[in-house]
């Protein structure tokens, strides 16, 4: 089952969609889309559980697709009125008249249209609103009569091509289900009920336990998929016309045969490029995954397996299966592809925080447990551990307290001079440029320093302490280059996601974001923090220089500061 909470996932581009009309969600040169080259399941809406059984029907109708057509009979009439009840395009009206054999007979006397019916947004032929400066009357008429006839196809030489890769996924749901629902009305099921009937039996297949009722971008995925499933390609139609005619005769699908249609694609998916970030790319993608995953046994993904290894089991029903024995490990994005970290951290639980494990793969590396999470040191992990974290543990540090404040922060005597082991927080309402002109950061607030303009850094140390100056520092931009990229990373906190830092002074600068003049986080790249004379110092493993521009907008921009001692 598509669960409802991961689906709702899956529908969060759907406001934007839906916020610029059917129109513009149609592309001007919409092609065959992969969502990723990669084993690595990773939709949120992609859960699967076992499919609800399918109720059973007494089909009259042994053959619904002749070749590429369908054929006629008394139940066209009756799913035609509906599909017609809210047709303006005679055009459209023109084209459908090729599915109908005889006079067609009111939606009422059908018994069945009104809201939510499947057909009537398709026109009559299908339906297709194309892209808003295109003329639609060059596009060829949709035909779902017609096993190859959902193609979009631009009737111009010149662009045509663009237009004739994919399918309308509305027109392919009616030209799946209409078989079945022809044979059920003339059964003398209500066409209502006919249709329901038939789409449940289209997600059985898919093994879909529940999906929105009448929800337009759902039926749109669905289409999405069959066209996935069973394409029509180079003109052959054999595959499709083969599941239309087993659908409307009431087949019992076996495991095999959904299982051999995704084996070698589990995420290849046929959606307009245009559409390929959409909440319908995202749920097309997990009806797929869906059926991937039940098919290797890769159900039950959730809280209480979280972190479970389990390999992909092809079994008898699954002969060409290309995962065999492949292990898969259960996150909150599904069943993905483990990492080195699932393997190296997998015998170890993360219960207590600050606990290390030593890497096998990476050397130096270390995974470190906190709140329940492994994390890697050789990433920049601010905003994701404490700011205690980022010291060197085998340094024993001083302390100084802020006689504004009381805030306590480390220091380390370095070349002869004391310098805080870390970035200041101050902030005081007496002071108006201090008031005004220090923020702290929107994503990671002020649990690392705040952020000062260049007036305000000047008042941000404390008596007794100061910015550096440019001469002390530029020591370090003199050092020859090569013996610099092996001198800079020790400038850094192991944790600062900088290359090879080792942090052997105990300084431990961070890789820094800044915040603009306006309050929004801006990534910087650089060690980062303000030196006399309004000028500021950029440092990474290999680049270090002073910068002294200053923002012209709102008085400039906003940096970390340290404080030497005087």
């Amino acid at each position: 089952m598509i669960k409802s909470a991961k689906l709702l996932w899956a529908l969060i581009p759907a406001f934007i969609y839906i916020g610029c009309g059917e129109d513009s969600s149609s592309t001007a040169a919409e092609e065959v889309s992969q969502v990723s080259s990669s084993d690595e399941m990773t939709d949120e809406s992609s859960s699967s559980l076992k499919p609800k059984s399918s109720s059973s029907v007494v089909l009259s109708d042994s053959t619904v697709l002749s070749g590429a057509n369908i054929s006629s009979s008394a139940g066209d009439s009756a799913i035609n009125s509906s599909a017609t009840s809210n047709e303006t395009s005679s055009a459209s009206e023109s084209a459908d008249s090729s599915e109908s054999s005889g006079s067609k007979q009111s939606s009422s006397s059908a018994g069945a249209s009104g809201t939510g019916d499947l057909f009537s947004g398709l026109g009559a032929a299908g339906g297709f609103s194309p892209y808003w400066h295109y003329d639609s009357t060059k596009f060829k008429p949709l035909d779902p009569s017609k096993a190859e006839g959902c193609f979009q196809v631009y009737q111009d030489s010149l662009v045509g091509k663009y237009f004739s890769d994919y399918e309308e996924p509305s027109c392919v749901v009616k030209q799946t289900i209409y078989g079945l629902v022809k044979n059920l009305v003339n059964q003398g099921v209500a066409l209502e009920n006919a249709k329901a009937t038939a789409m449940q039996k289209l997600y059985d297949f898919l093994y879909i336990d529940s999906a929105p009722v009448n929800d337009s971008l759902y039926e749109k995925a669905v289409g999405y998929a069959i066209s996935t499933l069973f394409p029509v390609e180079n003109g052959d139609t054999t595959m499709r016309v083969n599941f239309i005619n087993d659908l409307a005769n009431g087949k019992e699908f076996s495991k095999s045969d959904r299982c051999g249609l995704v084996v070698n694609s589990p995420r290849m998916i046929r959606v307009p490029w245009g559409q390929s970030i959409s909440s319908i790319s995202n749920m097309t993608s997990a009806i797929v995954e869906n059926m991937w995953q039940f098919c290797g046994g890769l159900t039950d993904c959730g809280i209480s397996n979280r972190g479970e290894f389990r390999k992909y089991d092809c079994g008898a029903d699954f002969p060409n299966c290309g995962y065999k024995n492949r292990e898969f490990i259960c996150k909150e994005s599904g069943w993905v592809v483990p990492t080195a970290q699932d393997y190296e951290t997998k015998d170890h639980e993360c219960k207590v925080n600050n606990t290390r494990i030593p890497s096998d793969s990476t050397p130096g590396m270390e995974y470190i447990c906190y709140e329940g999470t492994w994390l890697k040191s050789n990433e920049n992990l601010i905003g994701k551990l404490p700011k205690e974290y980022f010291f060197n543990d085998k340094i024993e540090y001083g302390t100084m307290k802020d006689p504004r404040d009381d805030k306590v922060y480390r220091t380390i005597v370095y070349d002869g001079q004391t310098w805080m082991a870390e970035n200041i927080d101050y902030y005081t309402e007496s002071d108006p440029t201090i008031k005004n002109y220090s923020k702290c950061s929107q994503k990671i607030k002020c649990d690392y320093g705040r952020f000062y303009n260049a007036e305000a850094s000047l008042k941000a140390c404390p008596e007794g302490w100061r910015l550096p100056k440019k001469e002390e520092l530029q020591k370090w931009i003199n050092i020859e280059y090569l013996e610099r990229q092996k001198f800079l990373p020790k400038l850094f906190s192991k944790l600062s996601g900088l290359r090879k830092a080792s942090d052997d002074f105990g300084l431990s600068f961070l890789v820094m974001i800044m915040v603009d003049p306006y309050g929004w986080d801006d990534t910087s790249g650089y060690g980062i923090f303000w030196v006399e004379g309004k000028s500021y110092i950029r440092i990474t493993d290999s680049i270090i220089y002073f910068d002294d521009f200053i923002d012209p907008r709102e008085d400039g921009q906003y940096y970390p500061v340290r404080c030497i001692q005087e």
